[in-house]
């Protein structure tokens, strides 16, 4: 009983926070700059369900300065995931994305790093990570997994909004241009165009698939270190998608589609299961 009423006066303290304005609201307003423990943290959650986390750590020490960047989704969060971590003197919220997916975009001092999928938030004391744990936990269960592409065609209609987000690809030192085109002899067909360039190095290929062979159930967003990709696997896993390398002819049971973001492969995968399954 006593038990039962301590945990409801804590409950009382937490804000409601039922909307998803609300929840963001919050959570940003408790992502706040402290000092502790000779460690100047700037830090600040803005955006909104597609948010931005930075952090700027200086210690008093040596004046050693790091600036973090982390893009995320809050719908990719894992809900369950979502508590109050310590480290030494250090209190703070972690969270990790759904299915351990490496869905937050890591920037260090200006350079990118492998996608992860866990992140940690510090707070001054433990009140403000309880509120951010809620917080975090309320704006994960009302941000949506679904996102608005623009595309309002359905079927074959929408290879148009399909070829529009295929766009070439920039990272440090890897530049991959693609063209999306429809094959004229049969309106599901398309061909895709890559050129790949890294180091003064050039890799063209091409793939030319049917989309009524493709398995719109096992499109995914897959991350590789630092590349995003929109794949695209076959029904059974047959290999019949043509792939010209080095004009050296070969069959495949997957295309892959090169994305900027897990955002740009999110509203991707939802045009091509458009073209495959009209609703």
């Amino acid at each position: 009983m006593l038990i039962t009423l301590a945990r409801d006066v804590a409950d009382a303290r937490l804000p409601k926070a039922e909307s998803q304005s609300e929840a963001l609201a919050i959570s940003a307003k408790q992502v706040q700059s402290f000092d502790q423990c000779a460690v100047n943290r700037k830090q600040a959650l803005s955006g909104n369900c597609v948010a931005k986390y930075t952090i700027s750590t200086v210690t008093d020490k040596d004046k050693k300065k790091e600036d973090f960047t982390y893009d995320f989704n809050f719908a990719d969060i894992d809900i369950s995931s979502v508590e109050i971590r310590t480290s030494g003197s250090t209190i703070g919220v972690r969270m990790r994305m759904n299915d351990n997916n490496n869905y937050i975009k890591v920037v260090k001092n200006d350079e990118q790093q492998n996608f992860d999928s866990d992140l940690v938030i510090p707070t001054p004391d433990g009140e403000s990570a309880k509120i951010l744990m809620h917080t975090i936990r309320k704006a994960a269960k009302n941000c949506p997994q679904a996102i608005e592409t623009n595309c309002g065609s359905k079927g074959v209609g929408a290879l148009d909004c399909a070829i529009a987000h295929v766009k070439e690809v920039r990272q440090a030192k890897l530049t991959v241009r693609q063209k999306l085109e429809k094959v004229p002899d049969n309106e599901y067909k398309i061909l895709l165009k890559v050129e790949s360039e890294k180091e003064a190095k050039t890799d063209v290929l091409s793939y030319e698939w049917n989309m009524k062979d493709i398995d719109t159930r096992r499109i995914e967003v897959k991350v590789t270190g630092k590349q995003v990709a929109v794949v695209l696997p076959t029904k059974n896993n047959e290999k019949v998608i043509k792939i010209n390398k080095s004009e050296k002819l070969e069959y495949s049971a997957k295309v892959f589609v090169e994305v900027a973001d897990i955002e740009e492969g999110r509203a991707l995968k939802q045009i091509f299961q458009k073209v495959i399954e009209p609703q």
